[in-house]
């Protein structure tokens, strides 16, 4: 047998290789090993984000991101780590701590080890947990090359599904770079694999060999498989903004396997391939590199580490808005908000913009969702200044990004900004203006947010200070509060902001539980405010909220502090010393950090500061964009903007000046001698932009005419111009049809004109003239009134059934929105409508409750609100069994989706006992009373309202089964609670009192229940009108009780 020599002699050479090769491995040492800050900036509080670069196997953790530049005799001429190279990536990630993390990786010769995935990953987490332990919400980058890439992505699969072990690192991660990782193993022909050519070479050297890691990164391995499947399963289920985002690249250039144990003759082969390399779904581009020069750069102009850096910015912008989502001193918050409908949804129009950074006030938000699952009503109250209205922002916008639903914002300073924001309400919901008139819009946007079953809105009311400002003129001459019109049907979530502790126990029914006083600021959040930012030293956290205490620790105050110490750089000592060198010694601290702040805009800004004067001299919570000049909106208003002075709304068509900064600026105009010459000016640009007869665009603007006419009557010229001013309002209110308001207004204008001007001037008898005509439209307008008030009705159901028809032609039958309006139809048809209307409702639902079960499945909450609502409509058709059957399915897939105490699963179990009562069933009617009664005492309160509607449901019960004497003990105590709680505006207590009354006719006291049926229909005629079913229903109980004395 003969021997080929050549190939022999070539074998031994590849084997004496090998063993020089293992001869000159580095060893790495016990301190190069596990995790190295690479670079991290001066101050640690300003690190916002970490970057992780993790190695691949067969590696040297110290020099493996390090491009060496050697000279012909091969010495080395330099070397550039791209990860700490100050002109790298330092330069561009200025705020990251940049890391390392070091395994043993090698595989063959005296140093080789044995590893796993699993276990390097693991080791890994540990070692970052700790590292992690005073920044656990810190963002994540990744930087994997091979096998690290590979451990990246194990760590956040393994973190992620033990999160309890390593917090917060799965859900910071905001990204992951990979550079040459084989998702789906190493090329079968690249030699690096086991049965591949390299790997013969070193086996027949008989050096040491751990080939477990190439085991697990051979194609089709189980190993590997399950750890990519398992990352992309986990990937997919992340919201999108939860979800890292991922970047591939993979290597052009076939690499020089060889040289890994100094074999120069093998040929160069490819070792992660593009269908290795890259993951689908994400992106991914190739590097014109081999795979062992694809994590080392030769500098800053390389443009191969330009093209790796410009994707770590993309995800940068990730792991910001990651930071911004969350506190890094807090658990996130989570609303338990319903995220099944698929109903569209617009942007929240609140009137200023999500505040960077707010100050988590001791888990606030989570303490309003917390009430929000046991009622509808929550209110926040506090001094000016406090944040009430931020807290409100930052709730509106987490129950948006959470649900996608409306969210409607309603300023309460005025009765004209209600009313406007009622109107932009209107838009959003799609209802058509044109065919109401505006004295119905208050009516036809709390009846559309109250039909709508879904759940799906939310509504601020803002500002909620003084109840007596929110009266509204009717088409009659009376006065009905506006809080009226706040919704109180459906799942209502409403959230109230006042200054007055007593108003926001009003607001919310009573239950003080529901009243949120927003607590001092802490240490932590003071600190948080006045920095700007969040800090893990203790020592300077310390002292801002010493200094924080010292300005009165008012959210608004420390925002001030913070945006002058920003702009100047001033020390915190001296600004401090400035604060109290102020020369006014009787100021506020508040008073005296907003100077400061105005002073130096005024310096550089003048034009824009005595804008803030114009703005904040109104008595109005957001400013219409039409108020201002085009430089003003477009250039002043950015300046203010930039001084904290002023806030854009998140739709960009307002401008809000906080309360804060408008009572600031209110005490300016009145000690420096400034109020005179504002509030001309002011009044000038009311009369130049404000034509009542233009009334569609000037709505916007009547808020701020309306806080113009308060204005003081310092001078002739003054006066004028009020009276003006008070004629174009009078027009804007004859034009709208609500001629009381625009008689008083009339009235106004001539007496200030005659003041001045004696009797003959002509715009004196024009007003008399249009006074006249107004004194004749209300007379005539209070006989109609009766009429067309029992026509909205039909027409409302007229036009909705037009808004479905229309919706099915152009959106289709099943789109969302055309669901929507069949839900909204029947429930309108449902309360107002007569028994045909009722019967079509039936049919409506069934609709609906189809396309629920067909989007989202029978077990779906939406599903069982929509069964509830089909009981409701098939109950008030008789059709009493199939209302039971769809009570009692409803009720478990609710009780199953929410809890069996939620106040949702308690509402149709009362709704239930009802049916009962209809059919006789009086021992199950009591059974179930007594049980949802238990239920929702302790969920809700003995006095909650939806307690109290059950209390009286149960006591006509009584009363129907002979118990009356019981029953008016009970209703009394019912009707009691309810005006204390809800006043004279809610229709509630009405009702209850219509049912007391009837109590009374049966315990034989027939003129007790006359007086009260006639003091309740007088209140329901003023509140509710003569076509409201609870009026009606109130004069057919009255004239029954009437008929029934007139026989006896």
């Amino acid at each position: 047998m003969s021997i080929n020599t050549t190939s022999h002699t070539a074998e031994i050479s590849r084997i004496e290789k090998v063993k020089e090769k293992v001869r000159s491995q580095q060893k790495i040492q016990p301190h190069e090993i596990g995790l190295k800050v690479r670079y991290q900036p001066p101050e640690v509080e300003d690190i916002e984000v970490d970057i992780v670069a993790i190695h691949g196997i067969g590696a040297h953790p110290e020099y493996t991101w390090t491009w060496t530049t050697r000279n012909a005799n091969n010495e080395i001429e330099n070397q550039v780590n791209w990860l700490q190279d100050s002109t790298m990536l330092p330069a561009s990630f200025q705020n990251a701590r940049i890391m390392t993390y070091g395994y043993e990786s090698y595989w063959f010769g005296e140093n080789a080890i044995r590893q796993t995935l699993s276990n390097v990953a693991e080791s890994f987490l540990m070692a970052y947990r700790l590292e992690r332990s005073e920044c656990p919400h810190r963002p994540i980058i990744f930087v994997g090359h091979c096998f690290g890439g590979l451990v990246a992505l194990q760590s956040y699969t393994t973190a992620r599904i033990h999160n309890t072990e390593y917090p917060g690192i799965s859900d910071s991660v905001a990204g992951i770079v990979f550079l040459g990782t084989p998702f789906r193993g190493i090329d079968h022909d690249s030699g690096m694999a086991t049965v591949g050519e390299l790997y013969v070479a070193i086996a027949k050297s008989e050096v040491q060999i751990e080939d477990n890691v190439l085991h697990t990164i051979a194609q089709d391995n189980d190993v590997l498989a399950n750890a990519v499947n398992e990352f992309t399963r986990f990937l997919g289920a992340s919201s999108d903004s939860a979800k890292p985002k991922l970047f591939c690249f993979w290597e052009q250039k076939r690499s020089r396997v060889g040289k890994v144990a100094k074999i120069e003759d093998m040929k160069p082969k490819y070792l992660v391939t593009e269908s290795s390399g890259t993951l689908p779904g994400y992106g991914k581009q190739g590097l014109p590199l081999d795979h062992f020069s694809m994590n080392k750069f030769v500098g800053k102009d390389d443009n191969n580490y330009i093209v790796v850096r410009t994707q770590m910015l993309e995800i940068l912008k990730n792991a910001i808005a990651l930071s911004k989502g969350r506190d890094p001193r807090k658990t996130r918050t989570t609303l338990l908000i319903p995220q099944t409908s698929t109903r569209s949804m617009q942007s929240p129009t609140v009137p200023i913009s999500v505040e960077k950074n707010f100050a988590k006030r001791n888990g606030i938000i989570n303490a309003i969702e917390e009430r929000f699952l046991k009622g509808p009503y929550v209110a926040l109250y506090g001094e000016s200044g406090n944040g009430k209205t931020h807290i409100a922002v930052e709730y509106a916008s987490i129950f948006f990004r959470k649900s996608r639903k409306h969210v409607h914002w309603v300023n309460a300073g005025s009765a004209a900004e209600f009313e406007l924001s009622y109107k932009l309400i209107a838009k959003t919901l799609g209802i058509n203006r044109e065919s109401i008139g505006d004295g119905d819009i208050l009516e036809a946007v709390s009846d559309a947010l109250s039909e709508d079953s879904s759940g799906s809105w939310l509504m601020i009311i803002d500002g909620c200070d003084d109840k007596t400002k929110l009266q509204v003129a009717s088409l009659s001459s009376s006065k009905r509060s506006l809080l009226d019109y706040i919704p109180k049907k459906g799942f209502t979530r409403v959230l109230i902001t006042t200054r007055s502790k007593s108003q926001a126990v009003r607001m919310v029914g009573g239950d003080r539980e529901f009243a949120l006083e927003v607590p001092t600021l802490e240490d932590a959040d003071a600190s948080f405010l006045l920095l700007g930012k969040d800090t893990t030293d203790a020592n300077k956290r310390q002292k801002a909220a010493s200094r924080a205490k010292q300005l009165g620790g008012s959210a608004g105050t420390l925002i001030l502090a913070h945006l002058y110490q920003h702009k100047t750089s001033v020390l915190p000592k001296v600004y401090m010393e400035m604060i109290d060198d102020a020369p006014k010694r009787d100021e506020s601290k508040t008073m005296r950090a907003w100077r400061l702040l105005y002073e130096l805009m005024k310096d550089e800004h003048e034009k824009a500061a005595h804008l803030l004067l114009v703005m904040g001299s109104m008595e109005v919570q957001c400013i219409p964009n039409s108020f201002f000049d085009r430089d003003e909106l477009w250039e002043k208003s950015r300046q203010l903007e930039g001084y904290g002075m002023v806030e854009p709304s998140a739709n960009m068509m307002f401008i809000t000046v906080t309360p804060l900064i408008q009572q600031c600026v209110q005490q300016y105009l009145n000690e420096d001698g400034e109020r005179e010459v504002v509030e001309e000016r002011v009044l000038s640009i009311m009369r130049e932009k404000f034509h009542g007869n233009e009334h569609r665009t000037m709505e916007e603007l009547l808020p701020c005419a309306l806080a113009v006419l308060k204005f003081q009557r310092t001078s002739a010229e003054i006066k004028l111009g009020l009276a003006h001013l008070q004629s174009e309002v009078a027009k804007f209110y004859a034009q709208t049809k609500r001629h009381q308001l625009a008689a008083e207004h009339w009235e106004q204008a001539i007496s200030l004109h005659e003041e001045d001007t004696g009797d003959n001037d002509s715009f004196l008898k024009e007003a008399r003239k249009a006074l006249d005509e107004a004194r004749e439209q209300i007379k005539a307008t209070d006989n109609s009134e009766k009429i067309v008030a029992k026509e909205a009705i039909t027409d409302r159901v007229i036009k909705r059934k037009g808004n479905l028809l229309e919706s099915e032609k152009v959106k289709g039958a099943d789109h969302p929105d055309t669901i929507r309006t069949a839900d909204e139809l029947a429930m309108t048809q449902l309360m107002h409508g007569q028994t045909r209307d009722a019967q079509d409702s039936i049919e409506l639902y069934k609709r609906v409750l189809k396309w629920c079960k067909t989007k989202q499945g029978d077990q779906s909450i939406d599903f069982a609100r929509q069964q509830c609502n089909l009981a409701l409509a098939l109950e008030r058709q008789a059709e009493y069994a199939k209302a039971e059957e769809l009570y009692h399915s409803s009720s478990k897939i609710m009780a199953l989706q929410l809890g069996p105490e939620h106040p949702e699963v308690l509402r149709v179990f009362s709704s239930l006992a009802c049916l009962y009562c209809k059919q006789g069933r009086w021992e199950e009617a009591e059974s179930v009373f007594t049980n949802t009664l238990l239920g929702q005492s302790k969920a809700l309160g003995a006095d909650h309202p939806d307690t109290l509607i059950t209390r009286q449901n149960r006591a006509i019960m009584l009363s129907d089964t002979g118990k009356a004497d019981v029953a008016v003990d009970e209703l009394e105590r019912v009707l009691a609670v309810q005006l204390q709680l809800l006043g004279h505006d809610n229709p509630a207590p009405y009702r209850t009192a219509c049912s007391l009354a009837i109590s009374y006719g049966l315990q034989g006291s027939p003129k007790k229940a006359e007086g009260l049926l006639r003091t309740a229909l007088g209140f329901q005629k003023q509140l509710l009108g003569d076509a409201h079913p609870d009026t009606a229903r109130t004069q057919l109980t009255l004239k029954e009780l009437l008929d029934q004395m007139e026989r006896h």
